[in-house]
């Protein structure tokens, strides 16, 4: 039976379906209440066996822990998530790299997407500019990403309408810290330096910024 969905929540999913190949709706309970897969995804196979049940009862691996926490934290915050994981197929001897980001753009405060996106391939040096800008500028999310190798850095457009920035401003990592007020600056650099070296599994550090003029 199709199920009625929210046009303002059928927007969010197509839009990030462009990205993702998976689009999981959860709840405060950690439900996987609805999943929209993209046309041809291989993940469509397995749809049935995730739906109505708690993301705890995938199985039992720090990825999903990792995912728990990260789902927990998009509530308690209302900021995004991120969490990689490496899929082994030992039938055929194939390994894939997948991401999960727990986003909190759903239209009820009661639920976050979770979007799951196949990055095996030239994972690198990807910057949310090739993917995600037009995701999450249409779901009224203001996001940055960064390259720690070349310190570029680039941020939506939805993001430079809410701080007040252009483009022209912040060119690189040192003109964003630059911004950043310095009792914070030292806490956010060492939050990033634990994340790198693998201390800990997610990034988050509510930190406070210059706006433009002041």
């Amino acid at each position: 039976m199709k199920q009625n969905v929210d046009p303002a929540v059928e927007q969010i999913v197509q839009t990030l379906l462009r990205i993702g190949e998976r689009v999981v709706e959860v709840s405060r309970e950690q439900v996987m209440t609805r999943i929209w897969d993209r046309p041809g995804s291989p993940l469509s196979s397995f749809k049935s066996h995730y739906e109505g049940k708690k993301v705890a009862e995938i199985r039992n691996d720090s990825t999903i822990t990792r995912c728990i926490q990260a789902i927990e934290e998009a509530f308690a915050s209302g900021l995004d998530a991120y969490v990689e994981y490496i899929s082994h197929n030992n039938d055929n001897n194939l390994i894939a790299t997948y991401s999960l980001r727990v986003l909190a753009c759903h239209p009820n405060k009661n639920f976050v997407f979770l979007v799951i996106e196949n990055i095996t391939n030239g994972r690198e040096h990807l910057l949310v500019e090739d993917k995600w800008k037009l995701a999450l500028d249409a779901s009224n999310q203001g996001v940055w990403d960064a390259n720690l190798e070349n310190k570029t850095i680039f941020f939506s457009d939805k993001w430079q309408q809410l701080f007040g920035y252009s483009a022209k401003e912040i060119h690189n990592i040192e003109d964003w810290q630059a911004k950043v007020f310095p009792e914070d600056r030292l806490i956010a650099e060492q939050r990033l330096r634990d994340y790198i070296t693998g201390k800990t599994p997610t990034l988050f550090r509510r930190i406070a910024i210059s706006l433009p003029g002041r």
